[in-house]
């Protein structure tokens, strides 16, 4: 070992130059908040005649690397070389970044010298809890040189009742426009028969109202074709009519079938009577 130095001395002699480059390993705190950044400074001095071999910095478990940046000046024959480690941690314990070898080459690649840096310790701390100070401002002094926007929990309240509200409004809003509109469906046709009553016979005008009243049955009440029997009918409508309108209803109905499978006679004057009855029943019950 010893005759190595001397001719690594010799060498150095001989070449008329001395290697006088350096390196320093530091960090911009070592006890620091979670989540708070954290900043490990590589520092290398060396002619600019010379290189350097610089291993990548290991990190710990639970320590991250949000971004790293190289700075190089040179001043008076040396170069300075900044190597930046942006860090973080969102887990509270202390970490040992492991010891760092930095080599120095000359330009022939021959090592020169080889430095090992001390390791460096980091603590990371959850905040300190002020029990005498609501929850949401233990944050507070972290992050007073930040611009952030702090609410109270009474400002999450009102904001949390005013989205109640609104989406109680829309939900009655929909529910009330879906109303309207089957009841529009149902109206609309029958005022449709009443102002083209002069332009069909009574058959057809019966066949139509007998459609609405099908339509009604089948998507407002539940039943189907094979349950149309009166007794049927008057079972489910019971569950939802008053009396008056039950009985108007299933007369209605009653009537309207005889005339269509019995030959009855009808007229217009009758059928406008019907259809201004059935209107009045069905703006009450649709829903």
């Amino acid at each position: 070992m010893r005759i190595q130095l001397i001719i690594l001395f010799i060498l150095l002699i001989s070449s008329g130059k001395v290697f006088c480059g350096y390196a320093s390993l530091a960090v911009s705190d070592t006890s620091i908040l979670i989540g708070a950044p954290n900043e490990i400074n590589l520092t290398i001095h060396i002619p600019q005649n010379y290189a350097v071999q610089i291993p990548n910095i290991i990190l710990p478990d639970n320590i991250f690397l949000l971004k790293k940046h190289i700075d190089t000046t040179y001043d008076a024959g040396l170069m300075k070389i900044i190597y930046k480690f942006v860090i973080t941690s969102f887990v509270e314990a202390s970490y040992i970044i492991p010891e760092t070898k930095i080599i120095f080459t000359n330009i022939n690649n021959n090592n020169i010298s080889i430095e090992t840096l001390s390791p460096l310790k980091i603590e990371y701390l959850y905040p300190k809890v002020d029990t005498n100070r609501p929850y949401f401002n233990f944050y507070d002094k972290i992050f007073a040189n930040q611009n952030t926007i702090s609410y109270s929990n009474q400002n999450y309240l009102y904001v949390f009742f005013i989205v109640l509200f609104l989406l109680l409004i829309f939900a009655v809003a929909i529910k009330y426009y879906k109303r309207k509109r089957i009841k529009d469906n149902y109206t609309k046709t029958l005022q449709k028969i009443l102002r083209n009553i002069n332009k069909y016979s009574e058959n057809d005008l019966v066949m139509s109202v007998n459609c609405v009243l099908v339509h009604f049955l089948i998507n407002q009440i539940g039943l189907n074709y094979s349950e149309m029997n009166t007794n049927n009918i008057k079972l489910e409508l019971s569950k939802k009519f008053e009396m008056n309108d039950l009985t108007g209803f299933i007369n209605i109905k009653i009537k309207i079938e005889h005339i269509l499978y019995n030959n009855g006679h009808i007229s217009k004057d009758e059928i406008n009577l019907i259809i201004n009855n059935l209107v009045k029943i069905l703006n009450k019950y649709c829903r």
